[in-house]
């Protein structure tokens, strides 16, 4: 097989994808795609969903964690938070370094010092909102794991919503990581703790 082959064959692949984004693909009827994937893109042996999709995700990081280039150009798409959560928790107990926990300040301001919304929107509640594009209250990280940014903080550095970074250092008030999915692999960038307004 030449190289020339497995160029042509990704080609075509993004060409699909491209085409299934923009409703344009074979098996398109009013607005909604049927996509016959192919068989080889498929798990269909497994005990363990959440296992099965991390260890074809990821053999080559799973076999050596030390060597945290195995985790560049890959990633795990989940179509809910719920199965998010499944993915990142199984991923950082692979991990043997120290978990640290981040949480919100999980309070309500409400304006013109009105206690309605307070009652309301307490702290046991405001914890368990779990929202796309809302952090949730708890984040757990180890030295080593990797995570995806879901906020713009300096574009033109490359640290926007999709950035894909490891974790190299853990403190209270800021963090300390590498970019993942650039050229600028070994780049260090810090991340401070942030107030988010909604």
């Amino acid at each position: 097989m030449s190289p020339h082959s497995g160029i042509e064959d990704l080609r075509q692949f993004a060409e699909w994808i491209l085409q299934v984004g923009n409703g344009i693909s074979e098996g398109t009827s009013n607005g909604t795609n049927l996509i016959q994937i192919p068989f080889e893109f498929l798990i269909t042996d497994y005990n363990d969903l959440i296992q099965a999709i991390v260890k074809a995700s990821y053999s080559y990081y799973i076999a050596n964690l030390a060597n945290e280039y195995h985790l560049k150009g890959r990633a795990i798409l989940a179509p809910t938070i719920n199965a998010i959560d499944k993915v990142n928790d199984y991923m950082t107990t692979m991990n043997n370094n120290e978990c640290k926990t981040y949480v919100s300040s999980n309070k309500c301001l409400p304006n013109k010092g009105s206690n309605e919304i307070k009652g309301i929107h307490t702290s046991g509640f405001l914890v368990t909102i779990k929202y796309s594009g809302v952090p949730n209250h708890e984040l757990k990280l180890k030295v080593g794991c990797p995570v995806m940014l879901i906020r713009n903080i300096d574009h033109s550095s490359g640290i926007f919503n999709g950035t894909r970074l490891i974790m190299t250092r853990l403190r209270d008030k800021v963090i300390k990581a590498k970019l993942l999915n650039s050229n600028k692999y070994f780049d260090k960038i810090f991340i401070p703790r942030m107030t988010l307004i909604f």
